[in-house]
């Protein structure tokens, strides 16, 4: 009886060792997996994010590219905004002596007309004179 509970004994811990044998395998191959999909994981997003890279670099480049073409027109940009005030101003100056001119014609011709219309009303009243006279 004693080596009848001895032998059982033994049984029972060699097919508890043997348990834990495949316990621990089975958690090895669940970590390994584990592991390997988190690898896997890490791996594409760091694929893409050096694809994200190689694209914002490309932005990036355009960007300063963009920048120094208009680094390079601005001096351009600001001599034609000179010439057109310059050329704006002028042009309101030649129409402001243009107006001038104009309004001392027109106060020219209302003389004038004044003048005119004097001379015909004295016409008129020398001729009534005459005719009456």
């Amino acid at each position: 009886t004693r080596e009848t509970d001895l032998q059982q004994r033994v049984a029972r811990q060699r097919r508890e060792l043997e348990d834990f044998r495949r316990r621990s395998r089975v958690e090895q191959v669940r970590a390994t997996n584990i592991r390997l999909e988190e690898s896997s994981r890490l791996r594409l997003h760091v694929q893409r994010l050096q694809d994200q890279a190689t694209v914002d670099a490309v932005r990036v480049e355009e960007a300063l590219n963009e920048q120094k073409d208009q680094e390079i027109e601005w001096p351009q940009v600001e001599a034609r905004e000179k010439m057109l005030q310059q050329d704006a101003a002028r042009k309101r100056l030649n129409m402001s002596r243009t107006m001038e001119a104009s309004r001392a014609r027109e106060l020219e011709l209302h003389e004038m007309l004044h003048e005119l219309q004097e001379g015909l009303l004295q016409d008129d009243a020398d001729d009534e004179q005459l005719l009456i006279g």
